[in-house]
């Protein structure tokens, strides 16, 4: 839809709940209506860079209805923000590397490790529809997981039986959705995750659809654990490691899965080390290519230099909430194991936010800072102009 004056984006989304067809229909989708408000906005809150933006709800009268019929339905909708790119599917049809599946595969846990929160045991949200056709890849190359209308807030399960449909989708359900047995914690959403992220590295689905959709069905196909040699054959581009942390994740039995996606994404980023140390600190970044320093996410743009302590790009900044909208990311070769080297960061660091602090324009202001498996990575203020040795003419300079 194309919004009328300066409160929405020029476009947005527009989705309809399904119409009522009784009384007690009518009062079940206005429970619906405030639970996908409520989810949709925590989606946002929390998700940041990874869920759309939900501006409100509103409702339309149904013409249908006579004005003198009592009934006077209404027609209510969500109002989101609109996506430009393509379903992790579509993304999926066209020839990508193992690195940059990979890369994805992490960017998708991570976006759900926002979205799960720290605790296990109070989760901010629980997905439970997680697959390919609801991971939009923006033009920017993130994904954003999208259908937060149903998905479990905090214990609190969606007000959904009416519609007689069941939550998720047959060729990615967690057996004990397909029991029934909720509300559900944040490690049914991990094996949810893991059955995308198969199909996100081999291009083909763990589970098939072609299969009786009754419980007895799914739960022959779901109650034994997936044979090691499969995932060992199918994941033969990763680290033998990828394939464990998939097969943990997997597991029949939810008490023995990784308890929510913050825990699942550490394992996959150790596990996935020997390749992500490639594609975290590569010798050139790649303009477009997304860098996270501390907890905010960069783009970059260009390369400003190179020196003996390392490299700096100029990058852009995904977050909504971040603190610069442009920043220099600066590499350092310091060692990552020596002790020496992270006191020689934490110094710069300090040095830096004390000069920026105390008013001093001659110092770039420091974002952030983090210390990463090959390095150290620095986000400050960037600077528009040139270095002083190409500033100064050069034949004055050697005169």
């Amino acid at each position: 839809a194309k919004a009328v004056g300066q409160v929405l984006p020029e476009y947005t989304a527009v989705k309809f709940l399904k119409e009522p067809r009784s009384a007690t229909e009518r009062d079940f989708v206005r429970l619906e209506l405030q639970h996908a408000k409520e989810s949709l906005k925590l989606a946002a809150e929390f998700g940041q860079i990874y869920a759309p933006a939900f501006f409100g709800a509103g409702y339309i009268r149904n013409r249908s209805e006579s004005e003198n019929s009592g009934k006077r339905d209404r027609k209510f909708y969500l109002v989101m923000e609109y996506l430009k790119g393509k379903t992790l599917g579509e993304w999926l049809a066209e020839e990508k590397t193992p690195e940059q599946r990979l890369t994805m595969a992490g960017e998708i846990l991570r976006a759900m490790a926002r979205i799960h929160g720290k605790d296990p045991k109070h989760p901010h949200l629980v997905h439970l529809d997680i697959k390919p056709r609801n991971i939009i890849v923006t033009s920017d190359g993130l994904p954003k997981i999208i259908d937060w209308e149903k998905a479990q807030v905090g214990n609190e399960p969606a007000p959904y039986k009416y519609t007689e449909e069941t939550y998720g989708t047959y060729a990615y359900m967690a057996p004990e959705m397909v029991k029934g047995v909720g509300p559900y914690d944040p490690n049914t959403d991990v094996f949810i995750l893991a059955a995308t992220l198969y199909e996100l590295l081999t291009g083909k689905k763990l589970f098939s659809e072609k299969f009786d959709r009754t419980i007895l069905g799914v739960m022959a196909q779901r109650s034994k654990a997936i044979p090691k040699e499969k995932l060992e054959q199918e994941l033969k581009n990763y680290p033998e490691e990828i394939g464990e942390v998939l097969r943990k994740a997997l597991d029949p039995d939810r008490e023995r899965r990784y308890a929510n996606a913050g825990i699942m994404l550490k394992a996959f980023e150790d596990a996935g080390s020997k390749t992500r140390s490639e594609l975290r600190v590569p010798k050139d970044l790649r303009i477009d290519q997304h860098v996270t320093v501390g907890e905010k996410m960069y783009k970059v743009i260009s390369k400003l230099g190179s020196g003996g302590a390392g490299k700096v790009y100029l990058a852009r900044a995904l977050e909504r909430t971040a603190h610069k909208k442009k920043a220099a990311v600066k590499f350092l070769n310091y060692p990552p194991d020596e002790p020496l080297s992270s006191l020689r960061v934490q110094h710069e660091y300090r040095v830096m936010r004390k000069l920026s602090s105390a008013g001093y324009n001659f110092s770039p202001e420091v974002i952030s800072w983090i210390k990463s498996k090959t390095g150290f990575e620095i986000a400050m203020e960037p600077f528009e102009g040139q270095s002083l040795f190409n500033w100064i003419p050069k034949a004055d300079y050697f005169e």
